[in-house]
């Protein structure tokens, strides 16, 4: 599936808003830590419907 929830409770949000996945906060390396893997394949595991924007390497 590539489907994923998050809760927007409190937050000023709507519909075509920016949504930042992996970034400072939200640090891939961290992220493929806890999921006890590697920063590609998590990056790999998303699908091709999901438009990605690389904005530095």
């Amino acid at each position: 599936m590539d489907m994923c929830m998050v809760d927007i409770t409190n937050i000023d949000a709507k519909e075509s808003d920016e949504v930042i996945v992996f970034g400072p906060i939200n640090n891939l390396n961290l992220m493929a830590d806890i999921l006890g893997t590697i920063p590609y394949e998590v990056i790999s595991g998303i699908s091709q419907r999901v438009k990605l924007i690389y904005t530095e390497e």
